[in-house]
């Protein structure tokens, strides 16, 4: 975004899936619901500023109004099962502390890490049935 690319790709691979259940449009995220520097781009903090062990409070590049339809893409895109994969289209909040300026208009390729489902449907029925097992499988 400095170098004010129109088109970026951002890969969040996080320890936290994306809540399903949530409904990002009933209340804010938790720290269950998604990882909190995906929403922090957005101004929007999960982590309690006494607890955190990480400084995600400067942040912010794009607009709040964003973040919702973003999630909703998101859990759209998994239900498909493609994974967690959505391009959206935003214009930048200027960030002084990350010397963003306000008015970048970016297409932005996000990929939050997930399983695609139509991709493991695929695959054959005993690696299927090893990925079931989880970190207790074959493929932790």
């Amino acid at each position: 975004l400095r170098r004010q690319l129109p088109r970026i790709t951002i890969f969040e691979n996080s320890a936290v899936a994306l809540n399903m259940s949530w409904d990002p449009y009933s209340r804010p995220p938790t720290e269950t619901d998604l990882d909190s520097s995906t929403a922090s781009l957005f101004g929007i903090e999960i982590d309690d500023i006494d607890t955190a062990s990480w400084w995600y409070f400067n942040n912010q590049v794009f607009p709040k109004t964003d973040f919702n339809p973003f999630i909703k893409a998101l859990q759209d895109s998994i239900r498909s099962g493609k994974g967690a994969v959505v391009t959206t289209n935003s214009t930048t909040i200027a960030n002084d502390f990350m010397g963003i300026s306000a008015g970048i208009q970016v297409q932005i390729v996000w990929s939050y890490l997930s399983l695609a489902t139509t991709w493991k449907d695929e695959l054959p029925y005993n690696i299927q049935s090893d990925l079931d097992l989880g970190v207790e499988g074959p493929y932790p």
